[in-house]
């Protein structure tokens, strides 16, 4: 998808804004009119889901959340009464928006108490099941596979076609799903297979940059380890040296003080790829707007159908008793 889409749509939006036209949807938005909100709606759908992760940095699944959440608050019209023109619709919307977040935040940071058995994120679920996978008790890992897959092939088209297409990284699409996508979606095998490829590749890029970022902080610790171990050999060493040695003293002195700098040096930046480390990053996803382009869909469905197959395997009293036995 390009992603500057969204941007193009924002810059026509603030177009429209000063037509009349537009001016008269929001006074129909004010009587609850819902021709008019459906039309807003349809404008304005591709904003609400990137407000958040534009201004609050949300990731693409609090996106969806917030999207829903937006969508149940503002559909009946009454939050238009409140503008009254003192300031441009935009500045309103962006001020409505950024309340609704906060809203949105604070019900969230409730709800983390009693999330599904204490596991914050299907990213999480995900680990478990693929470190499940991983277990060198083969049986059983191929019993979680089998029944992962048996709940994912029983949900409904829509669902299993996006859930597949967000992990396709990991994930195949059978006979039926070509079937699905070739005859509800209008796409052809040769389009098909030419944006599995492209995501594949992509998501490999990206694992490999993931590997890479790996393995520099593993060197990085390395390196502290043995400079930290000089360190406390220097220490040592300028405890038992005789004072009188002054050169050597001193010697030994402007060493460890290097030695110490260099640590600092390296722990800042040790800190620092840590702090940038996404944990969710490491399981490997399609965005929703690369989805949303190939679907020709909004990025909003794709991250609604997705939430709807993230809970139901969230829901699965199966995948339930395996993780918590």
């Amino acid at each position: 998808m390009d992603f500057y889409r969204s941007e193009k749509e924002e810059v026509s939006n603030i177009i429209l804004e000063e037509t009349k036209d537009f001016k008269q949807l929001i006074e129909k938005c004010k009587k609850q009119d819902p021709d008019a909100l459906e039309k807003f709606f349809e404008i304005y759908s591709i904003e609400i889901y990137n407000f958040p992760m534009k201004v609050f940095h949300f990731t693409e699944e609090e996106a969806g959340d917030f999207f829903l959440f937006a969508f149940e608050r503002l559909r009946d019209g009454k939050r238009f009464r409140s503008f009254r023109g003192d300031s441009s619709f935009r500045t309103w919307f962006y001020s409505v928006l950024r309340n609704l977040v906060l809203d949105w935040i604070r019900a969230n940071k409730k709800s983390k108490v009693i999330q599904f058995y204490n596991y914050a994120s299907i990213a999480e679920i995900e680990k478990q099941i693929l470190k499940e996978l991983e277990s060198n008790d083969k049986i059983e890992a191929k019993l979680v596979q089998d029944l992962f897959y048996r709940i994912i092939e029983n949900f409904d088209e829509d669902s299993r076609i996006i859930f597949k297409l967000v992990y396709i990284f990991y994930l195949n699409l059978d006979e039926d799903d070509i079937h699905i996508l070739k005859t509800k979606y209008k796409k052809t095998g040769s389009e098909i297979l030419q944006f599995i490829s492209e995501i594949k590749e992509y998501l490999t890029n990206k694992n490999i940059k993931l590997k890479q970022k790996s393995e520099r902080l593993h060197r990085l610790y390395l390196k502290l380890l043995k400079l930290k171990e000089k360190e406390q050999e220097l220490k040592e060493l300028k405890e038992n040296q005789d004072p009188e040695w002054e050169e050597k003293y001193i010697q030994i002195s402007e060493e460890l003080t290097e030695i110490q700098a260099i640590i600092n040096k390296k722990t800042k930046n040790r800190d620092k790829m840590i702090e940038h480390t996404n944990p969710d990053a490491t399981v490997l996803r399609t965005p929703f707007q690369k989805i949303a382009e190939f679907l020709e869909i909004s990025t909003p469905t794709v991250s609604s159908i997705y939430k709807k197959a993230e809970n139901q395997i969230k829901n699965s009293q199966e995948l339930k008793k395996i993780f918590i036995n």
